[in-house]
């Protein structure tokens, strides 16, 4: 049996809005070959750029995970307290940093993959 796919993508009050912009549009543009969940962790956020946030991506399909921590312990922190409800999921980390840039990306990352 092939194990469900969750992509978890880390934003904070650190990163510029742009970032996001530009995910979701190349989130949009390439396919990513296989199905997935699509987990959007928000870190420190105020208000404000939160409906921000959740106005640009209202374009796609995608969970939400609102870090109730307020302090600084980076993504990796946010990130293990975000997929604890997804034990049974092979999980992709990606940071504001990242972004889809081929057709197929999820697919050819996950042939890579190797049970341990």
């Amino acid at each position: 049996m092939e194990k469900k796919i969750l992509v978890v993508y880390v934003f904070s009050k650190f990163d510029e809005i742009d970032r996001l912009v530009n995910f979701v549009e190349f989130y949009k543009k390439y396919e990513s070959g296989i199905p997935h969940t699509l987990l959007i962790c928000f870190k420190l956020l105020d208000k404000i750029t939160l409906n921000k946030c959740r106005n640009i991506l209202k374009s796609i399909n995608y969970n939400e995970y609102i870090d109730e921590k307020e302090i600084n312990d980076y993504e990796f922190k946010t990130m293990e307290r975000a997929v604890k409800v997804y034990s049974d999921y092979l999980i992709l980390f990606l940071i504001s940093h990242c972004q889809p840039d081929k057709k197929n990306w999820l697919k050819i990352i996950s042939e890579s993959y190797e049970e341990n």
